[in-house]
């Protein structure tokens, strides 16, 4: 990501989701058995943080399910 987008917190189609869990002490937790071998060896051959790799594509995965 070369760029950051600033959410307009008013016109913020998910903004009862947000408000919700930023105003309770409600975490999410799941565990899956994934099979990380070749995420590895990319961050080993490129000199990637793996942690920093995994949190991006996590993270871009989830944003990419719709409101």
């Amino acid at each position: 990501m070369t760029t950051y987008h600033v959410i307009d917190l008013e016109n913020f189609s998910r903004r009862n989701y947000y408000d919700y869990f930023m105003a309770t002490d409600i975490t999410f937790e799941m565990t899956a058995k994934i099979d990380v071998t070749q995420a590895v060896k990319k961050c080993k051959d490129e000199s990637i943080s793996f942690y920093a790799y995994s949190i991006f594509n996590l993270t871009r995965s989830v944003n990419e399910i719709p409101d």
